[in-house]
């Protein structure tokens, strides 16, 4: 987890370049800027210096909670495990900051993330009806950590 996140960090641009190329739903680099904030955390998953992945939450500490907001793993690093490493490191880290839940949207038509996530144990709570912008629905997920 970066403590030091925002402009200034080495992968703050490629962060941002990874959400609009494997993004649906990308942000805004001003969006991005918001995230600087104590109440999000940002994981990186790299080889070298090369970003090959992101995962960001806002946080709220009072509920215990981790709200996954944007996770991408660029395509070459998909169904060889590493994915399911950079999932493993978040959530100890999660745990050892006290977090007991984590939770996420997901686009229902999405299947290769809903898959992956039940296969980590999340748990379907509803469908949240045109959730994103385009008027799509997503499924609301949520696992205890």
């Amino acid at each position: 987890m970066s403590i030091s996140w925002g402009p200034q960090h080495p992968f703050f641009a490629a962060t941002i370049q990874l959400d609009q190329d494997l993004i649906s739903y990308p942000w805004t680099a001003q969006q991005w800027l918001a995230t600087s904030l104590p109440t999000y955390a940002v994981f990186h998953s790299s080889v070298g210096s090369e970003l090959q992945g992101f995962a960001l939450y806002q946080l709220s500490e009072f509920e215990k909670l981790a709200h996954l907001l944007k996770i991408a793993i660029a395509p070459e690093q998909r169904g060889g495990g590493e994915a399911r490493k950079f999932w493993e490191t978040q959530v100890l880290t999660l745990r050892a900051r006290g977090f007991e839940r984590v939770y996420l949207e997901v686009a229902v038509n999405n299947g290769r993330a809903i898959g992956f996530y039940r296969k980590l144990g999340f748990k379907l709570l509803h469908e949240a009806k045109s959730f994103y912008k385009d008027g799509q629905s997503a499924f609301t997920m949520e696992l205890a950590i």
